[in-house]
């Protein structure tokens, strides 16, 4: 899996894995979904974000399959999907934001609030 980063509407977007993206969805954290080939927040991406509270509940798994007939289903766009999550740089020790030094990422709550 490629490692890619973007940034839209102040918040940075880290690609992560599938099993991961069903962990976040199912703890009820939002994903954004688009296909392989393309990405997110583009003009001619129809990536989508995903949540267990705005579904109504909706299994992941009819989520992903639906998302994945109707979207990704060429050699142009690619024949799965891609998952995001919004992230942001915290100090690893006192967990306050920070740019430098010894830093992770986690998930940037605020994204749930917008």
């Amino acid at each position: 899996m490629r490692q890619y980063t973007f940034n839209n509407n102040g918040f940075t977007f880290k690609r992560i894995a599938r099993n991961k993206a069903r962990a976040a969805y199912r703890a009820g954290l939002r994903v954004v979904m688009c296909p392989v080939n393309l990405r997110p927040f583009g003009e001619w991406s129809p990536e989508i974000i995903a949540d267990a509270k705005s579904n109504g509940g909706t299994p992941w798994s009819d989520i992903i399959n639906a998302f994945e007939w109707y979207n990704c289903n060429n050699n142009e766009v690619g024949k799965y999907a891609a998952f995001y999550i919004p992230v942001r740089s915290v100090d690893r020790f006192t967990g306050e934001l920070s740019e430098g030094g010894d830093v992770i990422q986690e998930y940037d709550y605020k994204y749930l609030e917008v």
